[in-house]
């Protein structure tokens, strides 16, 4: 009787445990991401950082999302620690990878070092840090090796996040090397045609070497793509305000054929559409141009073509295949993306006379309706004479926390 009651006992606590499994027991790092997604990042920071002196085996995942989580309340400087913490910890060299196939075979070696693709990003926000603190030399840096993990088997696509290249535009004209910074901004805009930031900055930079004819140029192509008030607002003010918008998260990929292939994320997808960019007392408005959609740039870097083979291979393991054998991974393997990483980046140049202003952002779903929970508004922001500000937006579903 006894014996039938202890059975029966450990019945019901592999019952509870199988309930605690399919209900949901949440991780610390689910906890977090949950949190940060709210708008909560400084809890998701408090929540999170416990697990680094565990010595988890995830701890490069952990060290990028922590680096968002304090980027996202404004402490770059710690950020940008915790971003290269995360690179040293990767040891892995960029450029090494040139197909999926090479990028699986690394990850059964490696332990979790991500795709290429979410250490680009990494740096991004890095080289952002280090421009938001006026240290352009670091940010230049940063922003080189943004482009140089970006890499792709397609030669033309090599190095191509718009966004990266524009950032690194600006940096090279606060050094004042407009040359260099012409190279970048014509790069940005190979990626966008309708990139207006990166056209302002062309337009400035060719404008100060003496190309008066190609700067005649395009500014007519600048002029095509935004109203009369804001090209008389470019011809009466030298300074602005660089509003960089990270926007959303990258969309789960959608079941089709093949179902399993691709690694999940735990977001939903962004309701996003767009972005309205609104400034002054009488306000004056900017759709935010297209910088970036995240899941382009997975390319060939292990995203999509990386988790259809890693796939196929697993395939191949069951299947007793030599192929399998052969490239079946270890459990330290990497098998997911950055949990923080943007679906999209927005960026708008708004010219502004020196003094404080007030920049308000206001997402938009696809029929053009603004998303209250995603409306933000920044008083106080300094323009200085002969500078650009930088102003960088993480779009949580409830950005009034952050206010």
């Amino acid at each position: 009787m006894v014996s039938v009651s202890r059975r029966s006992r450990g019945y019901l606590s592999i019952v509870f445990v199988l309930v605690l499994l399919v209900t949901g027991c949440a991780s610390p790092h689910t906890k977090a991401l949950r949190q940060y997604a709210a708008g909560d990042p400084a809890q998701a920071e408090g929540t999170l950082e416990p697990l680094l002196a565990k010595k988890d085996k995830n701890a490069v995942l952990y060290l990028l999302d922590i680096g968002m989580f304090r980027f996202a309340q404004g402490n770059c400087m710690y950020s940008n620690k915790a971003w290269m913490k995360s690179g040293e910890l990767a040891d892995y060299e960029p450029g090494a990878l040139e197909t999926g196939l090479e990028l699986f075979k690394s990850d059964a070696k490696k332990r979790f070092i991500g795709d290429p693709v979410e250490h680009s990003m990494a740096f991004l926000c890095v080289g952002l840090g280090y421009y938001m603190m006026k240290d352009y030399e670091n940010a230049t840096v940063a922003f080189k090796k943004s482009l140089e993990w970006d890499y792709s088997g397609d030669v033309e696509r090599q190095g191509d996040m718009v966004i990266t290249n524009l950032m690194l535009g600006e940096c090279f004209a606060r050094n004042g090397e407009s040359d260099q910074a012409i190279v970048a901004y014509r790069k940005a805009l190979r990626g966008n045609r309708e990139f207006v930031p990166a056209y302002v900055g062309l337009c400035r930079e060719l404008e100060k070497t003496g190309e008066t004819l190609e700067a005649e140029k395009q500014y007519a192509e600048l002029r095509s793509l935004v109203t009369e008030d804001y090209s008389n607002a470019l011809d009466r003010c030298q300074e602005g305000v660089l509003v960089i918008i990270m926007s959303g998260s990258v969309p789960k990929v959608k079941k089709d054929a093949f179902v399993g292939a691709f690694r999940q994320r735990s977001e939903v997808s962004t309701p996003i559409n767009d972005w309205l960019i609104e400034w002054g007392d009488d306000p004056d408005a900017l759709e935010a141009s297209h910088g970036d959609a995240m899941i382009t740039h997975l390319k060939d870097q292990g995203g999509v073509t990386g988790q259809a083979i890693r796939k196929g291979a697993q395939v191949c393991a069951r299947e007793c295949l030599p192929l399998g054998r052969l490239l079946i991974p270890s459990t330290e393997a990497d098998v997911r993306y950055w949990s923080t990483l943007p679906g999209d980046v927005y960026v708008a140049y708004v010219p502004l006379e020196p003094g404080l202003h007030t920049i308000r952002a206001t997402a938009r779903n696809k029929n053009g309706d603004s998303l209250d929970n995603y409306r933000q508004t920044w008083h106080y922001i300094p323009v200085a004479e002969g500078e650009n500000t930088p102003l960088v937006i993480i779009s949580h579903n409830n950005l009034q926390k952050l206010m």
